[in-house]
């Protein structure tokens, strides 16, 4: 039975870096990642994170380059900001 719940997560940062599993990767270890999730489990879900002033286009890349290799289900995760009450 395939796990549902399987997810690929995969950070950017303001440079336009990707990172896996907390390493810097390129994009053809990047397209190599997802295309291995998606044969695995195609219900995979991507899940995305970038840091606060990442170029919109950098994200748009991403998802597009995730959907392409068939992971369609695809999250953004967001960080919270801490309200600070002095």
């Amino acid at each position: 039975m395939k796990n549902l719940r399987a997810s690929l997560l995969r950070s950017l940062d303001k440079q336009g870096q990707v990172f896996l599993k907390g390493k810097v990767i390129d994009w053809a270890t990047l397209e190599a990642a997802v295309k291995s999730a998606a044969q695995a489990n195609s219900q995979t879900q991507a899940v995305i994170s970038a840091d606060q002033e990442t170029k919109h286009g950098d994200v748009i890349k991403v998802m597009d380059l995730v959907k392409k290799l068939g992971l369609t289900r695809l999250a953004i995760q967001i960080e919270r900001r801490r309200l600070v009450i002095l």
